[in-house]
């Protein structure tokens, strides 16, 4: 008497280890291309802080790295790299190379000091600086950062749509918006954001600017309400009213 497996014959059970033999080695062979690619070719990084800015965003970008730049020397001034804190190896960190080994550095200890500090950059060295250089912890605070702490030369910024928003992009849509849109329950319309922009504008983004830090929308932006404006004086019934519903309506 042969095996049966859920109804299914011998053939039917051989072929079900055949494909699960198959999934045990695919698995492992997956896993294994991925860590290969994440440390010898590409892999993302997410920073965050102002020692970067304005390059970076101070809530957090996600960078593409390529690690085979740093692999075979090919680090140039200007390049943006991800490295190993000399401080802390276990914390990493991305920086500009400001000088390679043979390089001389000038710069100020301190933040409005007049002395200048001048350092060779030594061999299998490099000088890191943050483009943000009032707020940045970088080789003039830790010196030269040796060249093995290297991990990767940033690629390109991952296009995501978690970007802050900019002025010049949301009064573009206001001033692409008719003048006589989305009417509130006092009769005014987008008119009066085009007439009274710079008035506006500071609010506007400030709204847009809290939604993206905290990626949360006020509950009340759900909300829908049915205002009813006096088309008559006197008004009795419903039809001396007109009726304008207002939809996820941002209040000033």
């Amino acid at each position: 008497m042969g095996w049966r497996f859920m109804g299914g014959s011998h053939t039917s059970f051989k072929q079900l280890a055949k494909d699960a033999w198959h999934y045990i080695v695919a698995v492992p062979t997956f896993i294994s291309l991925m860590h290969v690619t994440e440390t010898y070719a590409f892999s993302t990084e997410l920073t965050s802080g102002p020692s970067m800015a304005p390059t970076l965003n101070n809530d957090g970008d996600v960078l593409i790295v390529e690690r085979l730049s740093s692999r075979h020397g090919r680090i140039y001034p200007g390049d943006i790299v991800i490295a190993c804190s000399p401080q802390n190896p276990n914390i990493k960190i991305c920086k500009r190379v400001i000088g390679l080994e043979g390089d001389h550095i000038s710069f100020h200890p301190n933040v409005g000091s007049r002395k200048v500090i001048t350092v060779t950059v030594p061999k299998g060295h490099v000088w890191l600086q943050g483009d943000n250089i009032m707020h940045s912890q970088d080789s003039r605070h830790y010196g030269p950062v040796p060249f093995a702490l290297l991990k990767g030369k940033v690629w390109m910024r991952a296009a995501l749509l978690e970007w802050p928003f900019l002025m010049e992009e949301i009064q573009k849509i206001v001033a692409d918006l008719g003048h006589d849109k989305a009417p509130g329950s006092d009769s005014l319309s987008v008119s009066l954001f085009h007439q009274f922009w710079d008035t506006h504008a500071p609010f506007t983004l400030a709204f847009f600017s809290k939604f993206h830090r905290w990626r949360v929308i006020h509950k009340g932006m759900n909300s829908t309400f049915i205002a009813l404006v006096l088309k008559i004086e006197g008004a009795a019934e419903l039809k001396d009213f007109r009726p304008i519903s207002l939809l996820t309506k941002k209040f000033c």
